[in-house]
């Protein structure tokens, strides 16, 4: 169930294929187009993949760890924050405030 893990697997069975049978790469190139054409095609199984990679941002807590430590990187891009300070320093680029519903399921889970 992991986005990261499908590419994984197109890309192994892509490489698998140059070298062992490039026929097959071929054949696969085209069913992996055409699976794709179909999911762009047909609503409710584009919804469906729409709902599994969830292209949209926000509903992960690795979201705002991924924002918040690069706008400290933008804010700090030379000498950065040093090591140990992300800590102490996350508290001043959080999204929301921590006293709301997200804050509080933030730190349910972080602790």
């Amino acid at each position: 169930m992991s986005r990261s893990a499908i590419i994984g697997i197109m890309i192994s069975t892509s490489v698998i294929f140059f070298l062992l049978r490039r026929k097959f790469l071929y054949k696969f190139i085209v069913y992996l187009i055409f699976i794709t054409s179909l999911v762009f095609i047909i609503e409710p199984l584009y919804e469906t993949a729409y709902l599994f990679f969830r292209f949209e941002e926000g509903f992960s807590t690795r979201d705002y760890i991924w924002t918040m430590s690069l706008n400290i990187i933008r804010d700090y891009p030379i000498f950065g924050i040093g090591p140990g300070v992300y800590k102490y320093e996350m508290f001043n680029y959080f999204p929301f405030m921590l006293d709301d519903w997200y804050g509080k399921l933030y730190i349910l889970f972080t602790k």
